[in-house]
This record gives C-alpha cells, sequence and structure tokens, in this order.
C-alpha cells in the first residue's frame, strides 16, 4: 500500500503521532497497538512533510530483529530510500560512531575485546592489590568473594552510563543528606511504632522538601512529595540521569505518612522502617544506604582500577561501545555538534527497556534545545529487561528532561481478543509502579479490534508437573490434528530450562520444535573427547604416565576410534596381568598399535607446533580431506629432535611385546627424549592415518571423521551443526583470549580448567527461526517480546516462579536508593509485567497452565496475581499404561532425540540475518577450490581451521597499517616508520606463529613495510578512514543483503567523493592480465572485490550520495625484481556493474534458498570459474 492509504487506515491517535512532526513527543504504546507501523509512517511523514534527507532520521531499536522489520516496513512505504534511514540497535549504533569517527576513540588505537575469563583474572588482579582493611577483599577457600559480584556492579556501572567521578559525587551527596536527616529519623523510632509517630513521621518529608527548595522556589499549591519530585533544582554536580537522594527520600516519607493517614494505621510506617531502616552498633536506627556505603565505594575504586589496566592492555568490553561514544561526545564538543547536525530526527522503540547509558546519550545527541525533534515509544506495562540494566523510570526522566512534552497514548489493540486483553489488564493492573497510577487522567484500557471468533482463554491445573508437561504436549499435538499450522503455536516459558524439560514430551508426539538453543560447550561429546585425548597427550609429554593411564581407558572406548568392546577388555585384562601401563600394551598389541603410535607422534607436536594446528592433528581434520577447509594449511612436520644419548627404547622378542618398560619408566625429559628417538627411528604411523577396517559395528578413526561425515550431515544436520558450532566456538574464544604469550597445549587445558573452577559458561546461541514450517515455537517471556501467535500455551504459572514467593540472591554491594542498578526482576512488578507480555502474545487462544507439585515432589501453589481465576481442573492420567509413559518420558529426558530436522531448518537462523561479503562471494564462485560446497562448510557451516602463517602474516600488515592511519587521522601527523615496525611486531607476536615462522615473516614484513613507506609515505592523508565497516549501512542490491569492510577510503565530505584503497600481501601484479592460472584467477577474484566494493558504497546509507571515483589495488611488497611498489586501478562501466549485481543476486538467492549447483561438470580452473559465472548469469545452472 502506499502512503495515503496506509495513512486513512491509521486510528485517530496514530494520525495524531505521526502528523506531530517537530518537537519532543512520548508515545504509550500498549501490547499489539501498531507502534511499528506508527513508527514507519512518521518516518515517511517527515520525509514527505520537510526538507529532510533520509540519512539525518536515526531509529533506534533493540533488537536486529526489531531493526529488520522496521526497515521491511519502510521499503513497503517509501521505496529503496528505506535502507538510507539510520536504522541501528543502540549496540550497533555505538559501534558505527567508533567507526567513522575512529580518531576520538581508543586514542586511535587497535582494541580489542576482553572476554569472560581475562575480566575475571583482571577482577582478581586488582583485588589482590587491596589492603587486608578493605571490605572487598575478604576470601574463602583461598578464593575472593566479590570477585563475581564485582563484575556484575562493574556492568550495571557501566550501563548507567556513570564514570567513577560522578559516582563518587553521588555517594558523597548521598552521605551528606543522610547525615543532615538520621537524627530525625531516630527519633521518631526511638520508641515503638504507635499512632503518635505519624505525626512525627509526616513532617519529615516537609522537612526535606525545604532543604531541597533552599535551591529554588516550590510551587505553594502542591505538597512536598510533588515539589520535591517535579520542581527541585538538582544538585549541580550530579549527571542528570540522577534523581537526588533527598527528592527519593522525600517522596518515599511523603507517601508512606499519607498512606498511614488515609488507612488510619502504623502498618505503613512500619513496613517504610523495615525497608529503609536497620539498627547500628548502638541500637539506633540509621539508614541502610548509609552502612552500605563503604563497600559501594570500595567498588567504585575498583570500577577505576579496571577502566585503567583495559586501558593499559588496549582491551574493551561490551558495555564500553556505549560508554565510550558518551565520553567521546562530552569530551569533544566538535563530535557532539557533528552528530546532532547529522541526526535531524530521532525516534527510539522501546523506550521502556532503554538504560541509563542509553538515555544520557539521547541526551547528548538532542543537546541543549529547549523542543528538540525526538519521539520515544514504549509501554512501562512491558518493561521487562532490568537484568540487561534497563530501567522503566526513563519514562519519567523523558518527561522530566523534555519538559513535559506531548504525550499521546495508543489502546486500539489489533492483535489479540477481548477475553484475552481482559485477562491480561486483570494481571497488570495489580502492579503499583504504573504510569496510569502516576500521570493523572491516563487510561491505558485496551480496545479489542480482533475478531473474537474461536477466542479462549483457560487456567489448566495439573496433578504434576511431568503431568502438565504431557498434557501440554497432548493438547498441541490435538490442534495440529485438528489442521492448525504448528507455526501458530508457541509455548511461552519463565526459564529457558522449563523449555528444554518439555521437550522430551514434545518430541514423544512426533512434534518438531523452534527454539533459541543454547549449548554449553564443555558439555558437548567433541569437546569432552578432545579434552580428554589433548590430556593424554599432554600426560605422556609431561612424564604424568599414571595420569595418562587413568585417562586412556575412556579416550580408546570412544566411538570415534573405533575399538569394540572385546578388545578393550582383552587389552586392559593384558595390561594388568603383565603389570603394565595401558600404553605399554597398546604398543604390543597390533589392534592398538597404531593408535599408540599416533598418540606418541602428538606427543612430539606439543613443543613444535601452534596450538591450533595440534587441535587440528588431535581432531584428525588433516586426515580427512573431504572436511578438511580449502585454506588450511598442510605444513610438514619438524625435523624430529635427535638426542645425544639416545637409548634403546623397544627391544620385541619374536611375539612382538617390549621386552622392556624403559620406555614408560623414565622420567622428566629423559622419557620426551626416548619418545621423539623412538618416533625418529620408527616409520611413520601410515598404518593409523589411512583408513583401517575398523571392527564390527564401530566406526571410522578420527573424531573429525565420526562427527562429520557426509552421512551424518545428510541424515541429522541439526546435530551436525551442533557439534560444529561448539568446535567453532571453542577456537574463535581460544583466538580472543587476551593473551601475549603463544598458547600452548597446557594452556588450552588450563584455558577450560578455568572456565569451570569460576563456572563461566562458554556458551554458544543458535537463535530461533523467526518462522520454521512444521514447526511448533519455544521460548522464554523475555524472547517472546515483539511477537504474536494465534495459540500460545504459558507454562509453568506457579508463584515461586512468578509471583511474590519467587527466592532471590541478596547482593553482597547494595545500591543507594537512587542509583537502582541491580536488575529489579526480582520484583513483583517487574513479574507480573513479564507474565503480562507472554499473555498479550496470545491472537485468539490463550492457555496457562500450572501444576501442584515440582519435580521434587514438592507442594506447588498458583501464581498469586491468578488466584480469582478458577482453573480447569485436568485429571491425571488414570490407566498403568498411560502413567508408565509419562514416567517414563520424564526419567529419559536427556536421552530423548529431537524430531530429524532439514539442513534448509536447521540453518535458518542463520540465513534470516546472513549478509554476503565479497569472501564469501569468490568462495561461492570459486571452482578451483570447491566452489558452492567450499562455500557451504566454510561459509554457512563455518567449519574452523588454524589460520595459516601466510594468513597470521597478512593480518599483522593489515593491522600496522590500520593503526597508522588511525593515528594519523587523530594526530594528523605520519608516525615514523620505527613505530610503524614495532606495531608490526607486536601484531605478528599476537599471531602465535612457531619460532621459525616468526622470524621469517617478521623479516619479511619489516622489509616490506620499510619499502612500502619510503615509497608511498607521502601519499598518506589524514582524510583516509582505515576499516570502514558497512555491516549497519543497510547495502541491498540485486535484493542481496551486502556487508563488507574497506581497507581504506579516502573520503571527501566537501566534494562528496570516496575513493577506496584494498591492501594486498603476496606477490604483485604488474597488470590485470595475469600470466598463470592461478594468477588470473586471483585478480579476477581481485578485480570484482573492487566492483563490489563500489557497489557497497554507491548503496549504501551514508554515502550513497557521494560519487565512487575510483578503486585502487595496492600492493605492500616490492616487486621482487625492480624493487618497485605496484599498484592496479580500475574503473567499471555501468553495464558491468549491472551485470556484476545481477550475479549477486542470483547468488544470493542460490544461498539463501540452498540451491547449490553441482560444479562437477566445470574444469578447476579459471576457465571453469568464468564459464560458472556464465551459466548463472544465464541460469543454466
Amino acid at each position: 500500500m502506499d502512503f495515503q492509504t496506509r495513512y486513512a487506515k491509521l486510528n485517530t491517535n496514530q494520525r495524531q503521532a505521526v502528523d506531530y512532526i517537530h518537537g519532543s513527543l512520548l508515545v504509550i504504546a500498549g501490547p499489539g497497538t501498531g507502534k511499528t507501523e506508527l513508527l514507519s509512517m512518521r518516518t515517511a511523514q517527515i520525509l514527505r512533510q520537510t526538507d529532510t534527507l533520509p540519512d539525518s532520521i536515526l531509529c533506534l531499536t533493540f533488537t536486529e530483529s526489531g531493526a529488520t522489520n522496521m526497515r521491511q516496513r519502510l521499503r513497503q512505504i517509501i521505496g529503496e530510500d528505506a535502507y538510507k534511514i539510520a536504522i541501528h540497535t543502540f549496540h550497533s549504533f555505538g559501534t558505527e560512531i567508533i567507526n567513522q569517527h575512529r580518531e576520538y576513540f581508543f586514542h586511535g588505537a587497535d582494541s580489542q575485546p576482553a572476554d569472560e575469563l581475562t575480566q575475571h583474572q583482571i577482577v582478581t588482579g586488582i583485588l589482590e592489590g587491596l589492603d587486608w582493611r578493605n571490605p572487598l577483599s575478604v576470601k574463602n577457600n583461598g578464593e575472593f568473594v566479590y570477585t563475581s559480584e564485582l563484575i556484575r556492579v562493574i556492568s550495571e556501572f557501566k550501563q548507567s552510563g556513570l564514570t567513577p567521578a560522578e559516582l563518587r559525587a553521588i555517594t558523597a551527596d548521598n552521605q551528606r543528606v543522610i547525615a543532615d536527616i538520621t537524627a530525625d529519623v531516630q527519633q521518631v523510632f526511638a520508641a515503638k511504632i504507635s499512632k503518635k509517630t505519624i505525626e512525627l513521621f509526616a513532617p519529615l518529608a516537609e522537612n526535606i522538601a525545604k532543604r531541597i527548595d533552599e535551591g529554588g522556589a516550590a510551587k505553594p499549591s502542591e505538597n512536598a512529595a510533588n515539589s520535591a519530585l517535579h520542581h527541585a533544582e538538582p544538585s549541580a554536580n550530579l549527571p542528570s540521569s540522577i534523581t537526588p537522594y533527598a527528592q527519593v527520600l522525600a517522596l518515599s516519607i511523603a507517601h508512606t505518612a499519607q498512606e498511614a493517614i488515609d488507612a488510619n494505621s502504623t502498618k505503613p510506617l512500619t513496613a517504610w522502617k523495615n525497608k529503609w531502616c536497620e539498627k547500628n552498633a548502638a541500637g539506633e536506627f540509621v539508614l541502610k544506604d548509609f552502612t552500605a556505603s563503604e563497600k559501594l565505594s570500595a567498588a567504585i575504586d575498583v570500577y577505576e582500577a579496571y577502566g585503567n589496566v583495559l586501558a593499559e592492555r588496549s582491551l574493551f568490553d561490551y558495555n564500553d561501545m556505549i560508554l565510550s561514544v558518551i565520553q567521546a561526545c562530552e569530551a569533544h564538543p566538535e563530535l557532539r555538534a557533528n552528530l546532532q547536525e547529522q541526526f535531524q530526527f530521532i525516534m527510539v522503540d522501546e523506550f521502556q527497556d532503554t538504560n541509563l547509558a542509553q538515555l544520557r546519550l539521547l541526551f547528548d545527541l538532542t543537546g541543549n534545545e529547549d523542543n528538540p525533534n525526538i519521539m520515544a515509544v514504549g509501554d512501562d506495562d512491558q518493561a521487562i529487561f532490568s537484568f540487561q540494566g534497563a530501567d522503566v523510570g526513563n519514562i519519567q526522566r523523558f518527561r522530566q528532561h523534555y519538559h513535559d512534552p506531548k504525550i499521546i497514548v495508543l489502546t486500539d489493540n489489533y492483535r489479540s481478543a477481548a477475553d484475552i486483553l481482559t485477562a491480561a489488564r486483570g494481571v497488570i493492573t495489580q502492579g503499583t509502579d504504573r504510569l496510569e497510577n502516576t500521570i493523572d487522567g491516563l487510561s491505558k484500557q485496551l480496545t479489542a479490534h480482533a475478531s473474537g471468533s474461536g477466542a479462549r482463554v483457560e487456567i489448566q491445573e495439573f496433578t504434576s508437573v511431568s503431568e502438565e508437561r504431557a498434557g501440554v504436549a497432548q493438547q498441541i499435538a490435538e490442534t495440529i490434528k485438528r489442521g492448525e499450522n504448528p507455526a501458530h503455536i508457541t509455548v511461552i516459558a519463565r526459564h529457558h530450562k522449563e523449555l528444554i524439560e518439555l521437550l522430551p514430551y514434545l518430541y514423544r508426539e512426533n512434534l518438531m520444535v523452534n527454539y533459541e538453543r543454547h549449548d554449553d560447550i564443555l558439555e558437548q561429546d567433541i569437546i569432552q573427547a578432545l579434552d580428554k585425548l589433548a590430556r593424554v597427550v599432554m600426560a605422556i609429554h609431561q612424564n604424568n604416565l599414571d595420569t595418562a593411564n587413568s585417562l586412556l581407558p575412556e579416550v580408546i572406548a570412544h566411538p570415534a576410534f573405533g575399538f569394540s568392546a572385546l578388545d578393550i577388555w582383552r587389552l586392559s585384562l593384558h595390561a594388568y596381568n603383565n603389570r603394565q601401563l595401558w600404553l605399554e600394551s597398546m604398543l604390543a598389541n597390533s589392534t592398538f598399535r597404531p593408535f599408540g603410535e599416533w598418540l606418541l607422534e602428538r606427543t612430539k607436536d606439543v613443543p613444535n607446533l601452534p596450538l591450533e594446528e595440534q587441535l587440528d592433528k588431535l581432531l584428525g581434520l588433516e586426515i580427512d580431506a573431504g572436511i578438511t577447509p580449502i585454506d588450511s594449511v598442510q605444513r610438514p612436520s619438524p625435523e624430529n629432535p635427535q638426542t645425544p644419548s639416545a637409548k634403546r627404547v623397544f627391544d620385541r622378542d619374536s611375539s612382538g611385546a617390549h621386552s622392556g618398560r624403559e620406555l614408560l619408566q623414565s622420567t622428566g625429559e629423559e622419557l620426551s627424549s626416548e619418545l621423539r628417538t623412538a618416533i625418529a627411528a620408527r616409520a611413520s604411523s601410515d598404518a593409523w592415518r589411512e583408513k583401517r577396517s575398523p571392527s564390527k559395528g564401530s566406526s571410522l578413526n578420527s573424531l573429525a571423521a565420526h562427527y562429520f561425515s557426509p552421512d551424518n550431515l545428510a541424515q541429522n544436520p541439526d546435530a551436525y551443526l551442533t557439534t560444529l558450532e561448539s568446535l567453532r566456538t571453542l577456537r574463535q574464544k581460544l583466538r580472543d583470549r587476551a593473551t601475549d604469550e603463544t598458547p600452548t597445549l597446557a594452556d588450552f587445558l588450563e584455558f577450560i580448567d578455568l572456565h569451570r573452577s569460576t563456572k563461566t559458561r562458554l556458551t554458544h546461541i543458535r537463535p530461533q527461526a523467526s518462522a520454521l514450517g512444521g514447526a511448533i515455537n519455544l521460548m522464554t517471556a523475555h524472547k517472546s517480546k515483539g511477537l504474536e501467535f494465534p495459540h500460545v500455551f504459558v507454562i509453568g504459572a506457579i508463584d515461586s516462579a512468578w509471583g511474590e514467593k519467587v527466592r532471590s540472591r541478596s547482593r553482597l554491594i547494595r545500591y543507594p536508593a537512587n542509583l537502582q542498578l541491580q536488575p529489579a526482576g526480582a520484583s513483583y512488578d517487574e513479574r507480573l509485567r513479564l507474565f503480562f507480555v507472554a499473555m498479550t502474545r496470545a491472537k485468539t487462544t490463550l492457555t496457562m497452565t500450572y501444576s501442584q507439585t515440582n519435580d521434587a515432589g514438592s507442594d506447588t501453589m498458583i501464581a498469586s496475581f491468578l488466584t480469582d481465576h478458577t482453573p480447569t481442573i485436568v485429571p491425571a492420567a488414570d490407566t498403568p499404561a498411560a502413567q508408565l509413559t509419562v514416567a517414563q518420558t520424564d526419567w529419559s529426558t536427556r536421552l530423548s532425540a529431537p524430531m530429524s530436522a532439514e539442513l534448509k531448518d536447521v540453518l535458518a537462523p542463520t540465513l534470516e540475518t546472513y549478509k554476503l561479503s565479497i569472501t564469501h562471494l569468490n568462495n561461492f564462485l570459486d571452482v578451483s577450490r570447491g566452489g558452492p560446497q567450499n562455500f557451504l562448510l566454510n561459509n554457512l557451516l563455518r567449519f574452523p581451521s588454524a589460520k595459516s602463517p601466510a594468513a597470521s602474516y597478512g593480518t599483522a600488515i593489515h593491522a600496522s597499517l590500520q593503526q597508522l592511519h588511525n593515528l594519523l587521522r587523530t594526530d594528523h601527523r605520519l608516525l615514523p616508520t620505527e613505530r610503524i615496525l614495532q606495531h608490526f611486531r607486536t601484531s605478528l607476536e599476537a599471531q602465535h606463529l612457531p619460532p621459525d615462522d616468526f622470524e621469517l615473516y617478521l623479516d619479511k614484513g619489516t622489509a616490506a613495510l620499510t619499502a612500502f613507506l619510503d615509497a608511498k609515505s607521502s601519499d598518506f592523508r589524514d582524510t583516509e578512514l582505515a576499516e570502514l565497516d558497512f555491516a549497519h549501512q543497510g547495502v541491498v542490491v540485486g535484493g542481496a543483503r551486502l556487508t563488507g569492510k574497506l581497507d581504506v577510503a579516502d573520503i571527501d565530505k566537501h566534494n562528496k567523493t570516496i575513493f577506496v584503497t584494498d591492501y594486498k600481501t603476496g606477490k604483485p601484479s604488474h597488470s590485470w592480465r595475469g600470466t598463470s592460472d592461478y594468477e588470473k584467477i586471483k585478480l579476477h577474484k581481485y578485480r570484482q572485490q573492487l566492483m563490489f566494493y563500489q557497489l557497497l558504497v554507491t548503496s549504501s546509507r551514508d554515502y550513497g550520495n557521494f560519487t565512487f571515483t575510483g578503486a585502487s589495488l595496492q600492493f605492500v611488497e616490492p616487486d621482487i625484481k625492480t624493487g618497485d611498489i605496484l599498484s592496479l586501478e580500475d574503473t567499471f562501466s555501468e553495464e558491468a556493474l549491472a551485470k556484476f549485481a545481477r550475479l549477486i543476486g542470483i547468488v544470493w538467492r542460490k544461498i539463501t534458498t540452498l540451491e547449490l549447483p553441482d560444479i562437477s561438470g566445470y574444469s578447476a580452473d579459471y576457465k571453469g570459474m568464468v564459464q560458472f559465472e556464465e551459466d548463472l548469469l544465464t541460469e543454466v545452472v
């Protein structure tokens, strides 16, 4: 529909919001009231009614899916201009600001993210340096008590957007107020509480208000509480997002006093005293916030020290993305002014979910204007993300900061039947912290406009939680049998673990499920097998033979290695009867000897190979060419170290058994030398490398072949992908690990042990597909936000999960009343809102279930806010057979297997958010390296592989040149060559190459960079921006979502031009023609890369109106014959670009539909690659 048609369909309040273009606007939009349509239509109206350019409109939301949905809706209304609107999550917006203005961040340096282990170690290191009198220095069983708590507190500080100095100012102001009021509080509660206490208590609020109003007069017609809250001048040294402690205290006292007077009861006073006060050592009542201040002040010191360590080590954590932008805006007025000029209109979706840092960023973006063009859309009743730092109070702060903006309320609901809305309102109105209770005349009563046909709301009670799960699964199966689409059915739970516990019951009903997977990779079979195998190798290498002996039985029993149980039993008896270690018996046994020799060969790798190559060998990735990534490195083994005093190691008798035990009884380095000597003397273990005939019923003989066979991919792609994701996540986490040392196998094992000892999960999350044909949906209430389904089941509606009986662990470090940064999920009001969100996802039927007993057999109660409803009693299974089925399903939860899924279904979440890069495109097209199948394995399934030394060298060169550009842009002068060479050395060290490779590439890179800088230093400009990222530029070409990073973009903002340079290491080329087949393929890819970059730039939001003046391949290494530094430039005709764009669109469709062409008929060379591209364009394949 066009704009006018859609505009005509809006209701009165929606139109009012769409037409209110200029000024600050707060839209309170309940569930199902069409806020996405409102945001899209208001954007279109701004473009229609003003001269504003699309890239001057900023839309902020909280999820990538929300941003995608908004852009798709906009595209229907305004066409391709939708891609030019700046639609971001807050995090991606922060990333984009840093990407575009890198000179203001991290001093122009290239910083790296700190993983959880690094954060844990930094905090532990700070605690170790504290004086023993510090309240945070306490230990229990040798471990610091406050480490985990401090990591949470630091994250919450950052989410508040507050610096250590600001936090100290807040605590100092709080302590001043507390000291001023303490005597009055002690006087009020000196005697037992009585009706007379009310008379003493009520004036406290007025006294505090008078002290506040010393800085600004209050309106005399208003009571003290409202005066304190709305009209007092905040302390000059407090951030604008913080309410002064005196105001919070005065408001609390005033409300309590009024409640006590109205009820003529002292109960409100007792409740206030219990919440706010505690006794000191003298037995006098003092405010709890006073006694909590010592730990809080100490935590602020740790926060400051933590930030200093991150800066020293050029690290940052997730929360720094927003905090860094805030600090840069406030430290550099020109950056803030440019951002304010760039974004003329700002709209924020789900405003109730903003945290204090995000709110502060919005205040910075709107500046000091009296009435800026900002619209916030939110609903306090759907504020459910406090565990991420969200603060529902930001809605009130928005009103205060923008001086009572215009408020529009949307109450027409187009989603749910009237019965569902009535039930949901009955829940949410039991909350106290709601706008309806604080804004006079505000009504949020929703009016249903959806059809009520077939509508039903029901609460079901089951005898046990097993009966509940079985009953829900049966009802879903029956609904589907009646013809309902499974994708229209959703089960919502409070916690993810409840969904996991439901799975076997759903599988028993032959139901497919679509849910977000949370896999702890350390619990995955392949990781545990790799861990144990590595421990065996390490133990042998270190001569810890007893340790190796204890681990070997479990290792060789793994089905991947193909040994039968009978053979293992025989081996065990042989070792026992002959008083031998298992490894010794294995080497004397023809069945196990190849594996034993392979283990000895792996011990040789420990000091000689990089960690990632060792892991590849342990997995067997170098054995199975069918699954080895094509670009993985096949490295010759280093020469075996020889020992001058090598002893006789193997002395076999005629039966092949070892006649001596010297080998396995040697100690220390002597054993290591003997092992290596033995391996050098013996023939290589080709017998193990070649696929031997496995025992009957056994699997192939490597972990890789066992888990990643083509049959496994075809028969169970879900399990295949889970295993692969675990391996890939482990390797990526190892790479992300911040360390200056070359990682070893011992470091790998310590890495795993640290995660286990610190209880830090190594989690891989596989997102849920937005829709998966033939599958029902499972999700937590938090994940259901923003979605809708015809049929919803909310399970586990018991009071200990949702109501007033929820147990929450008390915090070791408490915040004062005006700095409530801790997650409020433990509050009753937040759980009410969470249940309200779950209920309002339903369109037609809403079924809420609970059980009388839990898994432990303890009694449970229905959630307290549902007690007004009469539940339907669902009878328990009444036949022995039915009871047995429920019981068997219950105990076999961990053994149950999901329904098999197609590869397309498994990859659905990946494909929904997939963006095509030039690397992926070239991998798809390059038939000489596997083409589409290589793309599937390496880019969609993303098989992990060790980084080649050449690739590591290229990374270090690029990092050095990026640093040069960043510092040139920051300091406006070129760094001395020596500094660049030092940065290159540091970057190369971070790649953890073997010593020989490191020396080779250090020498090569030093020579190349020296020659390059000598020849090209005069060409560098401070207008050049390095590593320009287009991930969030909304680039769409031929229907394909594109992404990519440009090495260097020379941007002339005055003349609106852009020129792109891409750095290349390796042998330089003199022309685009190429001589060898390899060079022709390489140059063909390079040329397409430059075309891709031109399309990326000209189709982007921020640079679409720039003129692309050309692109250059800049070779860093000099020509080996002439010593010249070469480059290749090219420009492309509109016809060539259009043809290439069409090729991109065709490849995109092949990828997203997983219709991967068969390339067996193409020659694996340049000619075959060109022919494949032509056939794609003519749709022959």
